[in-house]
């Protein structure tokens, strides 16, 4: 694993500020995202990933760097409990795309996985997203399988 000073905790209405902030002002990560850029308030913010996780069984985190800065989210959800696989997303603000911390983005969400006993990670990728397939790779992520989409990618733990 790849330690980067990346860490992640259980989202917080306090992490919410600056993750409602990046999705109201973040051109470049509401594009990558498929979002259409309007204003986010905190509480829709947190309210709404909250009760998406809930019903996905699915628990959210912030992204945190080594001087404290939130910087995405990442989401973990048990996708088949039966295989013990779980299914991760996650996205970061643009401003810190290929910055070299990122690269270990995913170890804390390993660590995290391997104590709720969970034995395959798995997540979709653009084709055109270079730098979430690099993130991927980096954390021994090995392309599952190819659509006209993007990629499946998957680590074992």
């Amino acid at each position: 694993m790849i330690d980067s000073g990346i860490t992640i905790r259980e989202l917080s209405i306090e992490d919410s500020v600056p993750l409602a902030h990046m999705l109201s002002t973040d051109a470049e990560l509401n594009k990558r995202l498929g979002n259409v850029e309007a204003h986010v308030s905190v509480g829709h913010f947190f309210n709404r990933t909250r009760e998406s996780c809930r019903v996905k069984n699915a628990v959210p985190y912030a992204v945190v760097t080594a001087d404290r800065r939130v910087i995405g989210l990442v989401i973990l959800g048990h996708a088949d409990e039966t295989d013990r696989t779980a299914r991760v997303a996650f996205w970061i603000e643009s401003g810190s795309w290929g910055q070299a911390f990122c690269a270990g983005l995913l170890s804390p969400v390993l660590d995290v996985a391997k104590g709720k006993g969970v034995e395959r990670l798995v997540g979709k990728v653009d084709k055109d997203d270079v730098p979430g397939r690099r993130i991927w790779e980096a954390n021994g992520g090995r392309v599952a399988d190819e659509t006209e989409e993007g990629y499946a990618y998957e680590i074992r733990l």
